[in-house]
């Protein structure tokens, strides 16, 4: 009954609610969002240079159905497998790469390998 009623309240915006003195919260999503997107460019920076993109790509082709392992891409570039877990879960949360980590398999994004 209580979530039904809340739902059924309208809300309204006053002055004071877009007030960064009295309600930080607008800022502090802006404040975060930005952090987050320096945080994806640097990962992509690295992927880039370390030339996982281009390993992933002859692996797995232009075929969204091909999932290859972790540690088959950790054997293709000579990285360690764990410090490419954190990438390739960073790049799964960015939607950027499919990942299945329950089976430890990669697989491209057919829109995202256009890119």
């Amino acid at each position: 009954f209580q979530y039904r009623h809340q739902q059924q309240q309208k809300t309204t915006t006053t002055a004071k609610d877009n007030d960064p003195e009295t309600n930080p919260a607008p800022a502090h999503g802006k404040i975060w969002s930005s952090i987050g997107g320096a945080m994806d460019a640097a990962m992509l920076y690295v992927g880039d240079r370390l030339k996982l993109y281009e390993t992933l790509r002859s692996l797995c082709g232009d075929n969204p159905e091909l999932y290859i392992s972790e540690q088959t891409l950790a054997e293709e570039t000579g990285l360690h497998v764990r410090w490419l877990r954190e990438w390739l879960a960073h790049h799964a949360a960015m939607g950027v790469l499919l990942w299945k980590p329950d089976k430890n398999y990669i697989g491209t994004d057919p829109d995202a390998a256009l890119v």
